[in-house]
């Protein structure tokens, strides 16, 4: 081998380690690029995993710097909540994560720095759903029993008839009477006027006429000239908001001192819940005589729960 070959071969053994070293660098950085961008991918993964958790969480019961405990909505079945607890150990630079009290799993290692924070944010409270009312006049207590006795009308002379509401569905939040028929007589020749009131019930169990809810005053001419049902009695506030729970009383009562006529009372009623009240001090005091109720028809609407 001559001087001038053994040179170019060492030429080229040359270029050929440093073409050796170059790729050996470039793949070491190459390693290590990907190793970061794993480790960095992991976090990733841990932060998104904790903040979708977080924010499907029902309730915080712990709250520190390094520990964060809260229950998401049941996910295996059994109609608990899950809890779920996250914590960091600055000894061994571990975050850990922990499910129902089970196994302490560390999901994350090396980790320098570590730091539950939250930012406060008020939110208004959610405005529950407005009830929803029925649209149609239904009857919600009636009492047609047998005829009994007429009992006339004066500025002296009134009567009542206490009820609960017996046909509100199990649903209805509050109701509303918009519609009364009484069974009656109109006077000969009256052409005078008397009122019907919605009142509420005192202790005694009389109609407290001083708080009444709603009074409407109607033509002598509402009653027939012979025993049968009234025209229809129509009230019209719509913000009554009578108790499903409680009693009250429809009070028929008149000013004039001449009767307009006479409203039936059924004398051999065995209705429980019905109750009939007779006045003669025009509403100061009043009697409550057995088995007996007025012959009357009560139709309202009721509000129920807005989905």
């Amino acid at each position: 081998m001559t001087l001038a070959e053994l040179s170019v071969s060492l030429a080229i053994v040359a270029t050929l380690m440093v073409a050796t070293g170059s790729v050996m660098v470039l793949t070491g950085r190459a390693v290590a690029i990907t190793a970061a961008q794993a480790s960095d991918a992991r976090v990733d993964d841990v932060v998104a995993t904790m903040a979708s958790e977080q924010r499907m969480a029902l309730t915080v019961t712990e709250h520190t710097a390094t520990a964060l405990t809260f229950t998401v909505a049941d996910r295996d079945g059994d109609l608990v909540p899950e809890t779920i607890r996250y914590s960091y150990s600055p000894d061994s630079h571990q975050v850990f994560k922990q499910v129902n009290g089970g196994a302490v799993v560390p999901v994350l290692s090396d980790v320098q720095q570590f730091r539950f924070t939250s930012v406060p944010h008020t939110e208004a409270a959610a405005a529950p759903a407005a009830d929803v009312e029925s649209t149609s006049d239904d009857l919600v207590y009636s009492h047609d029993g047998a005829t009994g006795s007429n009992y006339g009308l004066s500025s002296l002379n009134w009567a009542a008839e206490s009820f609960v509401g017996t046909l509100l569905p199990n649903n209805a939040t509050s109701w509303r009477v918009t519609q009364v028929e009484i069974m009656g007589l109109r006077a000969v020749g009256a052409s005078g006027s008397f009122s019907v009131s919605i009142c509420p019930v005192d202790s005694k169990g009389w109609p407290n006429t001083l708080a009444a809810v709603e009074k409407v005053t109607v033509s002598a001419s509402t009653l027939p000239t012979s025993l049968g049902w009234s025209g229809t009695i129509k009230f019209t506030n719509v913000d009554q908001k009578l108790n499903p729970k409680d009693r009250y009383c429809i009070v028929v009562t008149q000013s004039l001192l001449t009767a307009t006529g006479s409203i039936s009372i059924e004398s051999s009623s065995t209705d429980a819940n019905g109750v009939a009240l007779k006045s003669s001090t025009g509403g100061g005091l009043w009697t409550i005589p057995s088995n007996q109720d007025l012959r009357i028809r009560v139709k309202g609407r009721y509000k129920y729960p807005g989905s």
